[in-house]
C-alpha cells in the first residue's frame, strides 16, 4: 500500500511540473529553439515541451530590407505571422543568424506582445501576444543590423507554435520558416543610381482609402497585391517620381476582408509590407 501511495505521489509531481512547464511557455519561448543552425535546428517539437513533428512555411517573415541588402548599424522594421484554420493561440520565437550558426544584430521589442531574450539575440510573444479572435497571429518589432564584423548575409529563423490551448504538449502544431538578406557593400564613392526603400501603409487595417509611403527616385513603380498564402491578385502600375505617396481605393482594386502582403518593385529593387482589410 505504502509503495502503490508513493509511485501515485512521484506520478502527480512529475505530471505537475510538466504542466508548469507547458504553461510556462505561454509567456515566451526559452532561447534557442527557432531552428537556426546555431542551436543545431532545434525546435521546441524536439525539446520536450511540444511532441510532433515540424512542418516548414514560406514568406512568414518580412523585413522592410531593400533587396541589395541591409546597412551596418539600421533599425528594420520585421512582421511575421502564423495562421491555422481551427487555432487560435499562437507562439513563435525569432533569431537572426548567419547559415554556419553566427547570431547577427539584435532585436528589439515596440509592443507589449513581444520580448527579447538572450541579450536581445532572441524575441518571442509573451503571455499578452498569443490568442487572436482568428486564425492568424502577427508580431512586429525591430531588428537592429549588426554595426561591425561579422559583414555577412543575415537569415531569420523562426519557429512557431499553433496550439490548441489544453495547456498540454499533446495537438500543438509546429511550424519553421526562414528568409535570408544580403550584407549591402556601401561604396564610398557619390552614387547617383536610382533607389527605393522604406515603406509604410496607413492606415493598417484599412476599410476604404489606405496610402503607401516609400523613399524612391524611381520613375515608375509595380504594386502587387498576395494572398499570405502567396497567390499574386494583382499588379497595378504607377508614377512615383513627383509623389512618395500613393492612394488606393480598397473597393477599386476589388480587395475583401482579410490579410495580403503588397511588393513595391522599381528600379530593380522590391519592398514589401503587410495589409489588412477591414470590411465596413
Amino acid at each position: 500500500m505504502i509503495k502503490y501511495i508513493f509511485v501515485l505521489l512521484c506520478f502527480f509531481f512529475i505530471t505537475l511540473h510538466f504542466m508548469q512547464n507547458v504553461q510556462s511557455y505561454s509567456i515566451g519561448a526559452p532561447s534557442g529553439f527557432s531552428g537556426a543552425p546555431g542551436n543545431f535546428n532545434n525546435t521546441c517539437a524536439g525539446a520536450g515541451c511540444h511532441f510532433g513533428t515540424t512542418t516548414e512555411v514560406y514568406n512568414n517573415i518580412i523585413a522592410n530590407i531593400d533587396t541589395s541588402g541591409y546597412l551596418p548599424g539600421e533599425s528594420y522594421t520585421i512582421n511575421t505571422f502564423i495562421s491555422h484554420p481551427d487555432r487560435n493561440v499562437f507562439g513563435f520565437q525569432m533569431t537572426a543568424q548567419t547559415l554556419d550558426g553566427q547570431y547577427l544584430g539584435t532585436f528589439l521589442s515596440n509592443s507589449h506582445e513581444t520580448q527579447t531574450t538572450s541579450n536581445d539575440r532572441y524575441i518571442t510573444h509573451t503571455n499578452l501576444g498569443i490568442e487572436v479572435n482568428d486564425t492568424i497571429k502577427e508580431w512586429d518589432f525591430q531588428w537592429i543590423a549588426p554595426s561591425g564584423e561579422p559583414e555577412e548575409n543575415v537569415t531569420f529563423f523562426a519557429a512557431y507554435n499553433a496550439a490548441d490551448g489544453d495547456g498540454t504538449p499533446n495537438g500543438d502544431i509546429i511550424y519553421t520558416s526562414s528568409v535570408t538578406y544580403n550584407y549591402k557593400v556601401v561604396s564610398n564613392a557619390p552614387s547617383l543610381s536610382k533607389n527605393l526603400s522604406k515603406g509604410t501603409v496607413f492606415p493598417n487595417p484599412a476599410e476604404d482609402i489606405f496610402h503607401i509611403t516609400f523613399d524612391t527616385t524611381c520613375d515608375i513603380a509595380e504594386f502587387s497585391f498576395y494572398t499570405v498564402e502567396g497567390r499574386k491578385l494583382l499588379t497595378l502600375r504607377k508614377n512615383v517620381l513627383d509623389n512618395h505617396k500613393t492612394t488606393f481605393s480598397v473597393g477599386e482594386i476589388g480587395l475583401t476582408t482579410g490579410r495580403y502582403i503588397i511588393k513595391i518593385v522599381g528600379c530593380n529593387k522590391s519592398i514589401s509590407m503587410p495589409l489588412i482589410i477591414l470590411s465596413e
